[in-house]
């Protein structure tokens, strides 16, 4: 009798021990999962992160973009204004040549 209790002692021993193994085993896996879990978690913080930086580097961009866009502007504007009053100086111009050169002819007649 003791010899059939040893051997169901022994095997009950060597299943218990057979799933500790599998649940030590289970718990590495798990570990494993927890940390990878966990650098997901901080990939996606650093991403999310990197996200906030881009938005606010394309909002400074498009801000930049529409002062570029208002200084082009205003520089076309000042461009036209400084075209029509070179315009205006060189008629001036002309009508002064040509008002001196109808006094010259008028001085040597």
């Amino acid at each position: 009798i003791d010899t059939v209790l040893e051997k169901g002692l022994r095997s009950a021993l060597a299943k218990e021990q057979k799933r500790a193994e599998e649940l030590e085993l289970r718990v590495a896996q798990m570990e494993h999962e927890k940390e990878a879990l966990r650098d997901a978690d901080r990939h996606r913080a650093e991403m999310v992160e990197k996200y906030a930086r881009l938005e606010d580097e394309a909002e400074r961009h498009k801000r930049d973009a529409q002062r570029s866009s208002e200084l082009v502007k205003a520089t076309r504007e000042n461009l036209m204004f400084l075209t029509k009053a070179l315009k205006m100086a060189k008629g001036e111009a002309d009508a002064l040549r040509k008002e001196k050169v109808q006094a010259e002819s008028r001085a040597d007649m």
